[in-house]
């Protein structure tokens, strides 16, 4: 069996034995309340597994536009939409973000931020999964440009009223970590659905968000408090209710210390899970354009750079 970045290759002797690892597999993951995605999981013959080419052909066409030239305008849209068409043909997400970290490496946003920036909106909306190197891209870019804030504003929203309905966390992080270094206030509405719906992370960034928009809505308190329940550091909503307190004063400390002897050693020693000071441009030389907008946070979420191949080789 081996790893490559989210994808698993297991090997097996012929298809029956395929198939029982296969369900071995279903069987094991049900146990965390997984299940497999069956669009892409396949069992197929070791002699049709070619490695796809495209990691080579979308860095050979980026690379065309390191440097600026007005009628690469056009190409470069062109080459956006392909990469886009060849994540829809092959059901591939990991494509968008292989591309988008090109595009960061490359600086290529430097000339071309007019043709790029709605290709980041496509990504955020069709193909959420993206959603944490958009969020860095665009702040990126505002801190050393700006950007068209209104703009940013609606797709936001549109992807939070699709994501926070559905719980889906990764998603909603992200577009409130953008909402916060924008600046951007959350509508009423939207806002109590966060603390209805979602977890403790993003429950936490929404209480950022409040902060740093200095949104006019009043905190929901009381839905807040029936979501943590009567023992705050007991259930799933912890981390949330620790900081909140903490941070950003909800005053559920006098719950969360009773007879808790490790939490309150956490608040005496000044322990914090959560940045609520975090400047980008203090946490990387970012200023000009010297580094890179996507931030590394582990080999996972990364494509490993894909040899360029040798004539000899075809």
């Amino acid at each position: 069996m081996l790893r490559l970045v989210d994808d698993i290759y297991i090997g097996s002797d012929n298809l029956d034995e395929a198939y029982a690892v296969l369900g071995t597999i279903r069987d094991a993951i049900r146990l965390l309340e997984l299940d497999t995605n069956d669009s892409k999981t396949v069992v197929i013959e070791a002699s049709k597994d070619v490695e796809p080419f495209w990691p080579v052909e979308i860095r050979r066409s980026l690379e065309r536009y390191k440097e600026y030239a007005k009628a690469d305008v056009s190409d470069f849209v062109h080459t956006l939409d392909e990469v886009l068409s060849v994540s829809n043909l092959r059901s591939d997400e990991a494509i968008i973000k292989y591309a988008l970290r090109k595009i960061d490496d490359l600086k290529i946003w430097q000339f071309h931020w007019n043709s790029l920036e709605p290709f980041l909106i496509r990504c955020c909306i069709s193909f959420p999964h993206s959603w944490d190197y958009v969020a860095q891209m665009v702040a990126w870019r505002h801190l050393n440009d700006g950007v068209d804030v209104a703009l940013w504003r609606r797709a936001i929203e549109k992807s939070l009223i699709q994501h926070v309905r559905s719980g889906h966390d990764f998603e909603v992080v992200w577009a409130l970590w953008l909402a916060r270094q924008l600046e951007i206030p959350l509508a009423k509405a939207l806002f109590s659905e966060i603390f209805d719906r979602c977890g403790p992370f993003s429950m936490l960034l929404a209480l950022d968000v409040h902060k740093v928009a200095k949104m006019e809505e009043k905190l929901p308190i009381d839905k807040i408090l029936e979501k943590v329940g009567d023992k705050p550091l007991l259930g799933p909503n912890w981390v949330f209710s620790f900081e909140a307190d903490r941070q950003f004063g909800l005053k559920l400390k006098t719950k969360n210390l009773q007879g808790h002897e490790f939490f309150k050693q956490l608040y005496d020693n000044n322990v914090s899970f959560y940045d609520a000071d975090f400047d980008l441009e203090k946490d990387q030389d970012i200023k000009g354009g010297t580094a890179n907008a996507i931030k590394k946070t582990s080999s996972y979420d990364d494509l490993s750079e894909p040899e360029e191949p040798d004539d000899d080789d075809f």
